[in-house]
């Protein structure tokens, strides 16, 4: 088997690029053996499947046990809504006072694919996905400015679940700003004015000998660097 780097470092293609790698590789991991860092969970309290809408952040739960983080939410109108999210380590780049445009997406599942999409007077702040394969549930018509794919890597099968015939880590491929970037799951980097996070980027060929044994595929945030 051909060897892999102990530490790959994500490629990037492209026009002049700001570069801040933050992969925290691990001397005794590879980026073909490293597991999922985690996924994003969002959604409307009581409300499914997609909604777009403007409101102001009224308030800004602590995270629960769990580290779901529950954003009360006023429209011009008076609706409110509760906005609950969590991902490794991340939390929504919203104040209370300020009003943004948020499209929240949350399509049935096992598990529930789920997008958020925060933006403000300048654009895209702040966007956060889990789905089986880029714009197979969720955010379809993609994320504005961006294009993301899931690529092959030459990785080989962890086999590390039972659950699986196979689960391979894949290579999260992010272009913006004429600038492409690729990225294993636990990889970051800048790309133009975002910071790209990618938690989980595999493909998974299922077993029969368990049920329910549903997961995402990719996982991922960007964040409009201030």
């Amino acid at each position: 088997m051909k060897r892999v780097p102990r530490c790959l470092v994500p490629l990037v293609f492209g026009a002049v690029a700001a570069l801040v790698s933050s992969a925290g590789c691990q001397e005794d991991e590879t980026p073909c053996a490293r597991a999922p860092s985690g996924n994003v969970t969002v959604f409307l309290e009581g409300e499914v499947p997609a909604k777009s809408f403007t409101a102001a952040v009224v308030e800004i739960e602590p995270p629960s046990e769990s580290g779901l983080r529950r954003h009360r939410l006023r429209e011009a109108d008076g609706t409110e809504r509760v906005l609950v999210f969590r991902a490794p380590e991340d939390s929504l780049p919203v104040r209370t006072d300020a009003t943004y445009d948020f499209l929240v997406e949350t399509v049935p599942g096992m598990p529930t694919p789920a997008a958020v999409v925060v933006g403000d007077e300048g654009g895209i702040l702040f966007a956060a996905v889990s789905d089986y394969r880029p714009g197979e549930r969720v955010l379809q018509e993609g994320l504005a400015g961006f294009s993301i794919e899931l690529v092959p890597s030459g990785c080989e099968d962890r086999g590390v679940d039972p659950c699986f015939e196979s689960e391979v880590n894949a290579v999260l491929s992010v272009e913006h700003a004429d600038t492409t970037a690729r990225l294993f799951q636990g990889e970051s980097l800048t790309l133009g004015d975002y910071r790209v996070r990618c938690l989980t980027a595999r493909t998974v060929a299922y077993s029969d000998r368990c049920a329910d044994a549903g997961v995402f595929g990719i996982s991922y945030t960007v964040r409009r660097m201030e």
